[in-house]
């Protein structure tokens, strides 16, 4: 029995460092089991825009409330126990914050996890990749979008 053709689906990924909340569709191929490989877009330039997963990565897909509205097939870490936050960034940095992801460990924790482009000589983290911290939501004026933030740093997770 001849290979099943490769399924391909449309996705979207979130940018980085746009300023703004920005998605990129782009397709993805079905791995199975709920697992998709990113694939570029035909004129990716990792120079000009910084995907918060990078084609070639493995991920998982959700539906994600996000400022455009509900974003279908939005790349998701293929770990479940991943989540995203936004850290603030330190003092005299031109960004207020910074989209990555966390690991849940337990009991109201959580480990830090990098963004692929992070370079701590570029960007002020107040909380770094590796800091194990407790989260806090906070909810814009609007009420419709919600932002898991560290709140503190937990020197002793264990």
């Amino acid at each position: 029995m001849p290979d099943k053709p490769a399924k391909l689906v449309d996705v979207f990924v979130e940018l980085l460092d746009e300023g703004t909340e920005t998605w990129r569709g782009t397709k993805a191929l079905d791995m199975g089991d709920g697992l998709y490989k990113l694939l570029p877009t035909s004129n990716y330039d990792p120079e000009d825009e910084i995907w918060a997963f990078l084609p070639g990565d493995i991920v998982g897909l959700e539906r994600a409330h996000t400022n455009i509205g509900i974003v279908e097939n939005a790349v998701r870490h293929r770990n479940p126990d991943v989540i995203r936050i936004d850290v603030w960034m330190a003092e005299g940095s031109p960004l207020g914050s910074k989209r990555t992801n966390a690991l849940v460990l337990g009991g109201g924790l959580y480990k830090i996890l990098p963004t692929p482009a992070y370079d701590p000589a570029e960007e002020k983290w107040e909380f770094v990749p590796g800091d194990i911290v407790r989260l806090h939501e906070i909810t814009r004026a609007n009420g419709l979008f919600k932002f898991l933030v560290p709140l503190e740093k937990v020197e002793d997770a264990g």
